[in-house]
């Protein structure tokens, strides 16, 4: 991922930024064009497969975390009473 980042420049100077952004456009081509070699290939798939581990890993340990603390919180009880035992059992 390339990120480019301006200072962005006052009102009356907005016209430098023309040559900055054929730059960025200019570089993504160049970028674009670019190839691995087959090792570096290799790394950079190696690379992109420990980092989704590390990202499964962490979800897995946030989702176990909320589950403790959703185990943990005062569960409400519900009660539910027949219509003849709120009259008191008057016969």
């Amino acid at each position: 991922m390339i990120k480019f980042l301006f200072k962005m420049p006052p009102a009356e100077e907005m016209d430098m930024l023309g040559p900055l952004m054929n730059m960025c456009v200019l570089m993504i081509d160049v970028i674009g064009r670019f190839r691995l070699s087959s090792s570096y290939r290799d790394k950079a798939q190696q690379a992109r497969v420990e980092a989704e581990a590390r990202e499964f890993k962490k979800t897995i340990e946030e989702r176990q975390v909320s589950l403790w603390k959703f185990r943990c919180q005062p569960s409400v009880v519900y009660v539910l009473m027949s219509p003849l035992a709120s009259v008191g059992g008057s016969t």
